[in-house]
């Protein structure tokens, strides 16, 4: 969407480092497909697994991926610095600061907190434990740090910031491992190796 549409330019290199990235994505997800049912109990015979293979499980990542992706280059628009002579010129009239824009993101999910708290407390007469939501805390916090860091990735290069990005799942994979205690294919660590060989190509590149 940024080299087509606002006529961002990147090298041949990049591009290569780019679609490795994605091969290694897709190729991830023909793994876990094609994975027979005896091999996938296996590697997850520790784990917690609340989904399946279904259509369900299929389409709300790629309802994700695609939400994503349309956020990240509307991101794009509001952080860039100078106008690219395109329609969304016209839509996107001001620009932003990163540290507006970061505000404008903690703020938007302060707001999706307060609604969630009373969804909590008042509609669902639930309640709030420290102990057993510790890990959920950590999480937020995480999800705080990590969005300064997208803000100033995204408005310092959004073309290769955004593969970047979009690379989080692979390290999903790595903690579902470490953590979960999945036991991973020698398919799934040469997805892996060929991602993050993609990604260290792109960060040398830029």
């Amino acid at each position: 969407l940024c080299v087509f549409f606002l006529g961002q330019e990147i090298s041949g290199v990049v591009i290569g480092a780019i679609i490795l990235i994605g091969i290694s994505i897709v190729g991830l997800g023909i793994v876990e497909m094609k994975e027979d049912e005896k091999s996938r109990i296996l590697r997850q015979s520790n784990a917690v697994v609340k989904y399946s293979k279904s259509f369900l499980a299929l389409l709300l990542p790629i309802l994700y991926c695609l939400i994503d992706a349309a956020g990240t280059f509307v991101d794009t628009l509001i952080l860039r610095e100078e106008p690219t002579g395109t329609f969304f010129d016209k839509v996107f009239v001001n620009t932003l600061p990163e540290d507006s824009a970061n505000v404008a993101y903690e703020l938007t999910f302060f707001a999706c907190g307060i609604v969630a708290v009373i969804f909590v407390l008042f509609v669902k007469k639930d309640r709030f434990s420290i102990k057993e939501d510790s890990t959920k805390l950590v999480g937020a916090v995480c999800e705080t740090i990590g969005q300064a860091f997208y803000i100033q990735a995204l408005d310092a290069n959004p073309t290769a910031a955004a593969p970047l990005i979009c690379s989080y799942c692979m390290l999903s994979c790595v903690w579902a491992a470490l953590f979960l205690k999945e036991r991973l294919s020698k398919r799934h660590y040469v997805a892996l190796l060929f991602a993050f060989a993609g990604i260290i190509v792109l960060g040398f590149c830029e």
